[in-house]
Order: structure tokens, then C-alpha cells, then sequence
């Protein structure tokens, strides 16, 4: 949408972002800053809570991707970027959009649910919205002022 004159709210979305709109769908996108972040706490986190998910599942009952998530042929494509993904359990690599002040705060604090839609909104609930499409979290990524 138009930063300063945004389209009218309606269903299916902005105008502009269609196929023939103006200023129309993005048809590719350039990388500015790529920033690697590791927190070895958060990372815990994660990997015990994957083992309980592991554990409860038994790698047998958990219902599969369909259609597969698009993130998962660029992560195999490219092992030597990717860390292996355990598909028994759903693992995939997902994007989120969001502005730069709010990323490293993620970085720093890790998700805070609480804080969850107060630059884009709530469509769905409070919580923390991932896509599947790094165009799909352009959309909620902002540049700074």
C-alpha cells in the first residue's frame, strides 16, 4: 500500500498490489543488510522444546504440509546455508516482517506475544505472524524514518 495515502480497506486486500495495479506486485528485490544473530539461551529453548514435540509425536502422527511450504526448496537447495530440518515434525524455515527497531529487539528479548500487532494490527489474534514467502514479510517490513 501507499505509505501516505493508503488504499481503502477491503477484501482481497489493496488494489495496488495486484496483478495490473499501480503501483503494482513486486518483481524482485535487492538485500541490504543481512545481520546473523545467535542467542545460545533462545536456541535452547528451541531445541528442548523440538525434543518434547519429538517425544510427544513419535515422528508418526504429525499431519504433513500440503502444499509444501515454499521455504522448504530453497533450504534444501542450499545445505550449505540451512541447518537440516526434521520433516517428521514440521520443522521449516518461516520469515518475518517487521521494522528494524523491532528486529533487534527480537534479537536482544526474543518474541514478546504481548507486544504482538501493535505496528501492523491483529487480523488473526494476538500472536506472531510468520510467512512462508520472504515477499509475504516484506509486506510488514518497514523502513525507518
Amino acid at each position: 500500500p501507499k505509505e501516505y495515502n493508503p488504499c481503502p480497506k477491503k477484501a482481497g486486500g489493496c488494489p495496488c498490489n495486484h496483478p495490473g495495479g499501480n503501483p503494482g506486485l513486486p518483481t524482485g528485490f535487492m538485500v541490504r543488510r543481512v545481520i546473523r544473530v545467535e542467542d545460545s539461551c533462545m536456541w535452547q529453548k528451541y531445541v528442548d522444546r523440538r525434543e518434547a514435540i519429538r517425544q510427544k509425536h513419535g515422528g508418526g502422527d504429525v499431519e504433513k504440509f500440503d502444499p509444501p511450504i515454499l521455504s522448504d526448496e530453497v533450504a534444501d537447495k542450499h545445505h550449505d546455508l540451512f541447518g537440516n530440518l526434521d520433516s517428521s515434525i514440521n520443522e521449516v524455515y518461516l520469515w518475518h516482517g517487521t521494522n528494524v527497531r523491532a528486529a533487534l529487539s527480537i534479537a536482544q528479548d526474543d518474541f514478546n506475544i504481548d507486544l504482538a500487532g501493535d505496528n501492523t494490527g491483529t487480523m488473526y489474534g494476538r500472536g506472531a505472524y510468520l510467512a512462508e514467502s520472504s515477499t509475504k514479510a516484506d509486506e510488514y517490513a518497514k523502513d525507518e524514518r
